[in-house]
């Protein structure tokens, strides 16, 4: 994990989020935002947090069990802090979410169902380890084939378990189902966290 193409590697990652922060909040004091570039930062927003989050995950475990010389150490930490600090930055890109902009038409594509969400969920179940969250999947899914838009269904199904990794504790569980009937197929994700607070359960979109 920790050599020096690695280390590039997440700074570099580090060095395009920063500037997409940076070309936001250099718009944001214009009196109105373009359409355009409004969607763009939502957008941005929701694909930054999540590979932010698993980013951050392996190198924490690093950070915990690994024997890192005291620079390795002092890189880590400051790593560790700007991805902390770009997730609280991607929370307020989020924000102008409660701006009104045209719905974008669908981009439709075929998948098999059960394959996609086994893919989705690899480095979910990375992260949980580290948190020590135990994460099943189970589905009834077996060769169904569906249409969906694949950046709409990954932002709204990384951002639901995102959600469940940071509202349950060390030591509990998440359970996702998949479940198809005559004529429709859902997705159920409980846990055993704390539960999201009413104010908070319109936000789940963002």
């Amino acid at each position: 994990w920790f050599t020096s193409p690695a280390l590039l590697m997440y700074l570099t990652l580090f060095m395009l989020v920063i500037f997409l922060v940076y070309l936001f909040f250099k718009y944001r004091n214009t009196r109105v935002l373009a359409e355009d570039k409004v969607r763009l930062f939502i957008h941005a927003a929701h694909e930054i947090r999540t590979p932010l989050t698993l980013i951050k995950a392996p190198l924490e475990e690093i950070s915990r069990n690994e024997t890192l010389s005291e620079r390795g150490q002092e890189y880590i930490k400051i790593i560790l802090n700007n991805a902390n600090n770009l997730l609280m930055m991607t929370g307020d890109l989020l924000n102008i979410e409660r701006l009104k902009i045209r719905n974008p038409k669908l981009k439709l594509s075929k998948v098999r169902i059960e394959y996609y969400f086994l893919e989705l969920l690899k480095p979910f179940r990375i992260y949980a380890k580290t948190k020590n969250i135990t994460l099943d999947y189970s589905s009834n899914f077996e060769e169904l084939e569906v249409f969906i838009d694949r950046n709409r269904m990954d932002s709204i199904v990384q951002n639901i378990i995102n959600n469940a990794l940071k509202y349950t504790p060390e030591k509990g569980s998440i359970k996702i189902k998949g479940h198809i009937s005559k004529d429709s197929w859902t997705i159920t994700v409980s846990d055993t966290g704390i539960g999201i607070p009413q104010e908070e359960q319109s936000k789940l979109s963002e």
